[in-house]
């Protein structure tokens, strides 16, 4: 029985990445031929006395982030300060229930191919699965009006900005529509963060922005600024590139850590058409076999097999697998409340085809395998024009309502 190691339950593993492509590639290699993890936040609507608390919140939180932007901007030039300053002062969070709205349709988006009744192996390979992905994306982003929302409000944000970040990413040699990476990464939230540590519109690592030469401590923290965070983000960009030579595997690996199972893994007989070393054909190759791992444990055995991580409790274990403290300790005989690292604990398993799906989200693959077809689809939109008009008949609206 495979224990559930290799199947992370987490991205903090996640190595930041973007890119993007030209016209002329293939696959997300062709993107434009372009989680957000963001935390999040409920907002009630409460009346009365509660409102008032509300306004004081928001001041509050408004004096912060003005604390927050100065410590940050300190010692930057003139003309990035400027921008910057300007670019987090008109900055607004997403839409949180956009946010979930795209978590939850990641499952939906390819949950016929993972499905738990397939005769044999998931075979996620050789079926043109990006662009089957891609057009689905290019669905949600057009037609569920909490995504489009988003995406219109994203993409307006970084206009004052865009051209500054796509000369950043065209002086690094990635193609300059890569910017916009930022929009599946945060919604262009320039404070968005998730529970790995990413931070910023463009989610990246503390490691990652420290090796990237961003200054990140207890004062400042550039990567909530655009211009640093992009500079950042193409330089690991063009990194992950040259390690995975595949800009596919490239976004993957910006995603989440399954890439490097992959690269690790024996495929290095396996070539694509151009003779390719690694290819995103023969990733999803290894991530349909890891999947049919996953479910073939769960169909044959009465339990499923995890190691404990350093920073695991029991309590968080019990909650990670929708089971209950005192069940976890009878079912593996334990009194003690504390786990030692490695230590094997046995997840007892009850509806094994709910207990698959999941686990196959809690793996990082269903996430994982529609972040480039997710991102090409952004790409495609902007690309074909449809957000810019969609922006443009947004501002129409506005200015006809403003003149009545």
């Amino acid at each position: 029985m495979e224990i559930l190691k290799s199947f992370s339950f987490s991205n903090k593993n996640k190595e930041d990445v973007i890119s993007k492509r030209g016209k002329k590639d293939v696959g997300i290699e062709s993107v434009t031929d372009k989680q957000a993890k963001i935390s999040r936040r409920d907002f009630l609507k409460l009346g009365g006395a509660m409102g008032l608390a509300i306004a004081a919140k928001s001041l509050l939180n408004k004096t912060e982030k003005i604390t927050s932007i100065s410590s940050s901007l300190q010692n930057s030039d003139s003309e990035t300060k400027k921008a910057d300053l300007d670019a987090l002062e008109d900055n607004n969070l997403p839409d949180t229930e956009s946010i979930t709205e795209i978590e939850l349709e990641d499952a939906r988006a390819i949950e016929e191919f993972v499905d738990y009744h397939t005769v044999g192996e998931i075979k996620l390979h050789g079926i043109n699965l990006q662009n089957i992905l891609t057009n689905h994306w290019k669905k949600e982003f057009q037609n569920n009006q909490k995504l489009n929302s988003s995406l219109i409000s994203a993409y307006a944000s970084m206009q004052n900005q865009a051209d500054d970040l796509k000369k950043i990413f065209r002086d690094e040699g990635v193609p300059e529509e890569y910017c916009y990476l930022a929009i599946p990464e945060s919604f262009w939230n320039l404070k968005a963060h998730n529970k790995s540590g990413a931070r910023g519109p463009y989610q990246l690592l503390e490691s990652t922005a420290l090796r990237q030469g961003l200054r990140v401590n207890k004062k400042i923290d550039e990567r909530i600024l655009p211009l640093p965070s992009a500079k950042a983000a193409v330089k690991e960009l063009k990194r992950l590139r040259q390690e995975t030579r595949s800009w596919d595997l490239a976004f993957s690996a910006y995603n989440g850590a399954k890439v490097w199972p992959y690269l690790n893994a024996d495929y290095k007989k396996e070539r694509d058409e151009e003779g390719g070393l690694f290819h995103y054909d023969g990733f999803l190759k290894f991530s349909g076999e890891k999947i049919t791992s996953l479910r073939n444990e769960i169909r044959d055995n009465p339990h499923i097999k995890y190691e404990v991580d350093e920073n695991d409790t029991i309590s968080g274990i019990a909650k990670r697998f929708q089971r209950s403290v005192e069940e976890i300790k009878k079912y593996n005989r334990i009194r003690s409340d504390i786990l030692k690292p490695k230590q094997i604990i046995l997840i007892p398993l009850h509806d094994k085809e709910k207990d698959y799906h999941a686990a196959l989200e809690r793996s990082g693959f269903i996430e994982n395998l529609n972040y480039p077809a997710k991102f090409k689809a952004v790409l495609e939109l902007i690309d074909e024009g449809y957000v810019a008009a969609q922006l443009e008949e947004l501002n129409n609206k506005k200015l006809l309502a403003s003149n009545k």
